[in-house]
């Protein structure tokens, strides 16, 4: 049985160990303040957090060229459209079966 003692570390191996388990945290915290420098700060920009909202605008009267008199005499749409008023007004009639 020849039990020899462990071998010693190596000081440049510890001060390895030590800069690889801070190099990511670090490389993330240098993104960020790269992303929010590069957006404009804090006062406008970009905010990385808004990358996935629209910026449309709401068109409040759309230009469809269809107007009221062109689907005015359609007694189904009427019929339809009344029986909307009517689900809206008295659903148990319409969920009852």
């Amino acid at each position: 049985f020849a039990v020899q003692p462990p071998s010693q570390p190596s000081t440049f191996g510890a001060i390895a160990g030590v800069l690889g388990n801070l190099a990511f945290p670090l490389l993330i915290i240098g993104g960020l303040a790269f992303l929010q420098r590069r957006s404009g700060g804090m006062g406008g920009g970009m905010n990385p957090l808004d990358l996935g909202k629209s910026k449309s605008k709401i068109q409040m009267e759309p230009q469809t060229g269809v107007t009221f008199d062109d689907v005015a005499g359609c007694d189904g749409s009427k019929f339809e459209l009344t029986e909307v008023v009517e689900f809206l007004k008295n659903p148990s009639k319409y969920s009852a079966l």
